[in-house]
């Protein structure tokens, strides 16, 4: 079974996405919803933060909130988003690679910055 991500402003389009979502997994999959809104509040929450996103991007998310610059958000977020995705597909395939339980934990640490994923990585070998 496939993980699809679902990419997107969740504050500004939370239901389309949200929808999107339910058809991916009505097909079977997992979806892995990741917020690189900026404005409001996400409509749909998010199994990956729009801190998360930014953090990706080495940059902290409330200095651009409070900036309120649409143009420098979305171009942070569009850094981020590609930086994050990368590392998710180079760990599922170190995953792959070496027999790595299938309940992997990832996750961004807003202290730690866009690197704290490789150390909280957790995986239980098979054997």
């Amino acid at each position: 079974m496939a993980t699809i991500a679902v990419l997107g402003t969740m504050d500004s389009k939370g239901e389309e996405h949200g929808f999107v979502a339910e058809q991916i997994r009505r097909r079977g999959h997992k979806v892995l919803v990741i917020d690189s809104g900026t404005l409001e509040a996400p409509r749909l929450k998010p199994d990956i933060t729009r801190r998360e996103v930014a953090a990706a991007a080495g940059v902290d998310l409330a200095t651009i909130v409070a900036k309120r610059d649409r143009g420098e958000a979305v171009a942070a977020m569009s850094k981020g988003a590609p930086a994050l995705l990368s590392r998710l597909v180079r760990r599922r395939r170190y995953r792959d690679q070496h027999g790595c339980h299938e309940g992997l934990a990832y996750r961004f640490s807003e202290a730690d910055g866009h690197d704290a994923g490789q150390r909280q990585h957790r995986s239980v070998r098979r054997r």
